[in-house]
């Protein structure tokens, strides 16, 4: 049976409020086989909507309501990154209906941030039960003192609580449904009382907008081991040009990004890179195997970072990029190699290296120098290290900024491929400075249940760093001859663009 087909039948079903049982259980049994058609005959309250405020649920204008449903019913963790007004509360409250009216024994939960808002949501639930045809099976709906949805005929009840709710604790739920996560004071404790449904073989999902990196939704956002779901809103095909105009009036940029352009760190104060913006700056990069690659290498064990760049047409420009955890130098850059291949496939193509002069400093128990061991493997590919010591970091930083505003022939002059997440969130406000004394953080804000590695975003910003500040002065950075880069042939740390750009003066 058609989409169509099904939704005159049960539309014209409520109108005859036919007492055919047979007819009747058809119909069930459709709802019960397909929630989204289930979906798409339900009424929802839309505020937004002065003039038709009441409208069918439109599952078609909502791709990514396919992913809602699959984590409702099969993932066991999931977290939902998403943008505001993407009608994801709405998606659940409808399927926590679902739940309660076609499956037997299903007992659910809502976790909000105080018993009102939870409340609220068994609100929704009722709205939309009202609105179904008269031949529904009873639902029980109790707002007081404990909110919740009950249908007697197939022994389920959804349950509404505050978060950090204890009654979690000592039940053994089918799903758990966190909604605005991020926002919740007590995220930890919630979780904590969660734990015994998800080791049960029940749901969880986590869903909100974001609000900052030093919390637990975070840290689930960035955890392996959840399911992750991320709803900008240009994908409610409801949201045009002309909707996002009207949205953005009277709201800070940075209120924006964090609602609506799934930021995180938009409102992380002390940034240290504020010029730097995501529509304008991140971009999808293609390799050119006809200009060098600049890649720049960060040492250490903990936090290995390169990057691989390149610089043309007047764009400074991010490709790809690697962070590696607790491994020898040795082995994380045989692992960058083998990325370095699949990459880049011309192996002919001219290569620089750079790095921090820090990097000299011999190892107490060797006696050699990250650089040295470094050159080692690079010799393999007739490539060597280029370094400089850093004056100071704000000057480095100052350096970077300017390529942050400044445009040349229309184009951002720093560019950066939307893969290089980690380089992207330090740009965002992962790079920070930290209290008073101006001391740069790159790390976020540690918890019981995560522990960040202390500069967790440095490394790879550092490693795009090295490759701007060996190379560019603050006088510039920008020149319409600039087209190509023409390095000097003997191993010296110095080299030269066309177009007789001094870039020597700060060695």
């Amino acid at each position: 049976m058609q989409q169509t087909e099904k939704q005159e039948m049960v539309l014209g079903l409520s109108i005859q409020q036919s007492t055919d049982q047979e007819l009747i259980e058809h119909i069930r049994d459709e709802y019960r086989n397909d929630p989204l058609f289930f979906m798409s005959l339900c009424i929802t309250d839309d505020p937004h909507d002065q003039k038709n405020p009441f409208k069918r649920f439109p599952v078609d204008k909502l791709p990514y309501i396919k992913k809602f449903v699959h984590a409702f019913l099969k993932e066991p963790r999931t977290v939902i990154l998403k943008s505001r007004q993407i009608m994801a509360t709405w998606s659940f409250c409808i399927l926590a209906l679902w739940s309660i009216l076609f499956q037997k024994g299903t007992k659910g939960a809502f976790i909000s941030k105080k018993g009102e808002d939870s409340r609220k949501l068994i609100e929704r639930m009722k709205f939309v039960y009202d609105n179904l045809p008269e031949w529904k099976p009873f639902v029980n709906f109790v707002m007081f003192p404990q909110p919740k949805a009950e249908c007697l005929e197939n022994y389920s009840t959804v349950y509404a609580y505050p978060q950090g709710a204890d009654q979690l604790r000592s039940q053994t739920f089918s799903w758990i449904f966190s909604d605005e996560a991020a926002f919740q004071d007590d995220q930890e404790k919630t979780w904590r009382s969660s734990k015994p449904t998800v080791d049960g073989g029940g749901r969880f999902i986590a869903c909100s907008t974001p609000n900052g990196s030093g919390n637990l939704f975070y840290h689930f956002f960035k955890d392996p081991s959840f399911n992750k779901i991320e709803v900008h809103y240009t994908e409610n095909l409801f949201k045009d040009e002309k909707w996002k105009q009207e949205a953005k009036k009277g709201m800070r940029q940075k209120d924006w990004e964090q609602e609506f352009e799934l930021n995180f760190l938009a409102t992380q104060d002390n940034t240290i890179f504020g010029d730097f913006n995501y529509l304008i700056h991140v971009k999808q990069q293609i390799y050119n195997p006809q200009v060098p690659l600049l890649v720049g290498h960060d040492f250490g064990y903990n936090r290995p970072g390169i990057s691989w760049c390149q610089y043309h047409n007047g764009v400074f420009r991010v490709l790809k990029s690697l962070l590696g955890y607790k491994v020898t130098l040795d082995k994380f850059t045989e692992e960058a190699f083998k990325l370095e291949k699949e990459y880049f496939a011309d192996e002919a193509v001219i290569t620089y290296d750079f790095c921090d002069y820090a990097g000299n400093q011999p190892n107490k128990q060797t006696g050699t120098t990250d650089i040295q061991v470094l050159n080692k493997l690079l010799e393999k590919k007739n490539r060597y290290l280029r370094f400089k010591n850093c004056l100071d970091l704000e000057t480095d930083f100052n350096l970077m900024r300017d390529f942050f505003t400044k445009l040349h022939k229309g184009e951002a002059c720093f560019q950066i491929d939307p893969s290089n997440l980690n380089i992207i969130e330090g740009f965002r406000g992962g790079m920070h400075y930290h209290g008073d004394a101006q001391k740069v953080c790159g790390c976020t804000k540690a918890n019981e249940f995560f522990e960040q590695e202390r500069d967790y975003y440095k490394h790879l910003n550092d490693t795009v760093r090295y490759v701007i500040t060996n190379n560019f002065s603050m006088d510039g950075v920008i020149k319409a001859n600039q087209e190509k880069l023409e390095f000097s042939t003997t191993k010296d740390k110095r080299f030269n663009y066309k177009g007789g750009l001094d870039i020597n003066a700060r060695f």
